[in-house]
């Protein structure tokens, strides 16, 4: 929402926004893909570039947060979004195809943020698996809700706003498994899982474990009456 806190990495609408905070967004989900919608009259501020700098091997003592993709197959595929986006119009704000500078050896993808994405670009429809932002201008709070849920897809989402109220109407409205107000914490007794092509059932909670259990109908006949006896 328009009037999202000036706060945390996530909102980049009522401040100067900053490539800084795009990584933080991409390295923070590395969901299936991500898009993030920008109140359409900040969309002149000027994006100030800045090379990411914590790359690398997470489990090494000076690693980064964001590691390589698991294999060659995969670097190809989020490889081939990248070349979509550049191809069908998006602009390229930072990142690219190829790997990052010093990171030649393993599957390293470059962070990647495009702007002026249009919802229907195959990078705003897609899953991606890798670290590639999307970011999509919209009018008002019914413009939002209606890119967010013109999406074969439902895992996650997410509402910045200082009005609570709001935030949670709009929230109800996605059509989504979770949606995160303002961040997110990790609660194990909430429900996880997606609506739509992001799958059926839940992990977690109450409703994680009814998703190990079977109904059963048992029926017994207790007594049998004729008509005539139950009018009297």
């Amino acid at each position: 929402c328009p009037d999202g806190p000036r706060s945390g990495p996530q909102h980049l609408t009522e401040r100067q926004p900053t490539l800084r905070d795009a990584h933080a967004w991409v390295e923070r989900l590395l969901r299936a893909f991500g898009s993030l919608f920008i109140w359409t009259r900040t969309s002149e501020r000027r994006v100030q570039s800045t090379t990411p700098s914590n790359q690398g091997r997470p489990m090494q003592a000076a690693g980064g947060r964001l590691g390589p993709l698991v294999s060659q197959a995969q670097w190809d595929r989020v490889q081939s979004y990248i070349q979509k986006g550049i191809v069908e119009g998006a602009t390229l704000v930072t990142g690219g195809t190829g790997k990052p500078e010093g990171r030649e050896v393993g599957y390293h993808v470059q962070p990647t943020v495009f702007a002026d994405v249009d919802n229907s670009m195959t990078i705003a429809q897609e899953e991606i698996f890798g670290p590639v932002l999307s970011i999509i201008g919209y009018e008002d709070d019914e413009d939002a809700i209606r890119i967010a849920n013109d999406s074969d897809y439902g895992l996650s989402g997410g509402v910045w706003s200082s009005d609570n109220n709001r935030a949670l109407e709009v929230a109800k409205r996605m059509q989504t498994g979770e949606v995160d107000v303002n961040g997110s914490i990790l609660n194990t007794n909430a429900p996880f899982g997606g609506y739509k092509k992001s799958g059926n059932g839940r992990e977690l909670g109450r409703f994680g474990m009814e998703e190990f259990l079977e109904a059963k109908k048992q029926v017994k006949k207790i007594a049998t009456f004729r008509l005539e006896e139950i009018i009297k």
